[in-house]
């Protein structure tokens, strides 16, 4: 028979190791429970978690780093649609540009042509104060339209002109025939 110290103690032992049973399926289960805390990555940074590092992640975390990447595909979708936008607005601004260029073109080649006229039809020589930095083949094209014609320019002013290869004397005036 024992003793009531005895039964006391034995008592108390059983109370404390199923304390300290509890105890331990408590630490167990919490640990089990509860993934290790991951720090979210902002998707704007272009990191995104692993298949692996979402695994580790507590349902929480997981419903909110899948709100994040909905807002992130969002954002993106916001991007194309401004970019779609964007790229028709420059097409239209380069198809305009285009037509200008050809419009432009033309018309360039028409006054071209109206200039070429005026300089055949011209009867009376023309008088020119040379500038600095003119030359008979720059003379030539400005007047002729074409810079082979430059030995006109020569002939009319011979005594005028000591070397034809080299740039004329500004303040020069010369005859244009």
């Amino acid at each position: 028979m024992r003793s009531a110290v005895g039964r006391w103690a034995a008592g108390r032992r059983t109370w404390v190791c199923l304390g300290l049973g509890f105890l331990f399926v408590g630490l167990l289960w919490a640990g089990c429970s509860r993934a290790p805390s991951v720090e979210l990555p902002d998707p704007d940074s272009g990191r995104f978690l692993t298949v692996e590092e979402q695994r580790q992640l507590s349902p929480g975390q997981l419903k909110q780093y899948c709100r994040m990447l909905d807002d992130y595909l969002a954002s993106l979708r916001e991007d194309v649609a401004l970019a779609r936008a964007l790229q028709d607005s420059l097409t239209a601004v380069a198809d305009s540009l285009q037509t200008e260029q050809v419009r432009l073109s033309s018309e360039s080649r028409t006054l071209e042509r109206e200039l070429a006229e005026l300089k055949a039809r011209r009867s009376e020589p023309v008088s020119y104060v040379v500038k600095d930095g003119d030359t008979l083949t720059g003379l030539a094209n400005l007047f002729y339209g074409s810079t082979a014609e430059w030995r006109k320019i020569y002939e009319a002013n011979k005594e005028k002109i000591a070397d034809p290869q080299q740039p004329l004397q500004p303040g020069l005036r010369l005859t244009i025939p």
